[in-house]
């Protein structure tokens, strides 16, 4: 892999690799080569890979990974509210990552009291309370922020 970037090493592999299986191998050694593990580009296209082959656990896993490894790219953080992966989380966890991303100060240009919605209308008043002070704490954040 040496020096090259992850654009043309995503091209090598695309042209090189026939299979699905031989992709993924091109990407999983591209993510543990020290260069570029912190590529979102490459995170991007291996979570969409796994995505195209029905695989939304392994995406899913993969996902959790980039945003580990790329804490900065919001557009992966924004994988998990695309169509093919926000079924595979729940509702509580998508409001956990909205949480994550404005304390990494990725600034969300939608409201996102309803993105995470689980589609249940009958919420106890305990989850209620919840929620709210979740809200509540989520605007202080925000009303905090320096820009």
């Amino acid at each position: 892999m040496g020096g090259c970037d992850s654009l043309s090493f995503w091209a090598a592999a695309m042209i090189t690799a026939p299979s699905v299986h031989e992709k993924r191998e091109w990407l999983d050694r591209a993510i543990h080569n020290e260069r570029m593990r912190s590529s979102s580009f490459l995170w991007r296209r291996y979570v969409e890979l796994e995505l195209e082959q029905g695989r939304t656990r392994e995406a899913k896993s993969l996902l959790y990974r980039a945003v580990s490894e790329c804490p900065w790219s919001k557009e992966l953080h924004l994988l998990a509210f695309s169509d093919a992966m926000q079924p595979s989380f729940q509702a509580q966890e998508l409001n956990s990552w909205i949480d994550v991303m404005i304390e990494r100060n990725l600034r969300l240009r939608v409201e996102w009291a309803g993105i995470a919605d689980d589609g249940d209308d009958q919420v106890d008043e305990a989850q209620e309370d919840g929620l709210d002070e979740v809200e509540r704490a989520a605007e202080e954040r925000r009303r905090l922020m320096p820009y």
